[in-house]
């Protein structure tokens, strides 16, 4: 078995034979959803879903030039 680190709680983490990067893997111990980023040695990061929807506060990006 192939195995790496979790970056939350630095488990180690089963990613089974012949790892693929971007493979996805959870952590058995915090439950934290992540993705494989380097087969040799095996690394783990956060994994994010394409789909997720980020928030920005629309503060920050509204054009307000009365501050100039």
């Amino acid at each position: 078995m192939t195995r790496g680190f979790c970056p939350e709680c630095d488990a180690e983490v089963n990613v089974g034979k012949g790892a693929k990067i971007g493979q996805k893997v959870t952590c058995h111990s915090c439950g934290a959803f992540l993705e494989v980023i380097e087969t040799t040695p095996i690394e783990l990061d956060w994994a994010f879903d394409d789909e997720e929807e980020i928030d920005y506060d629309e503060e920050l990006f509204e054009d307000d030039d009365d501050d100039w």
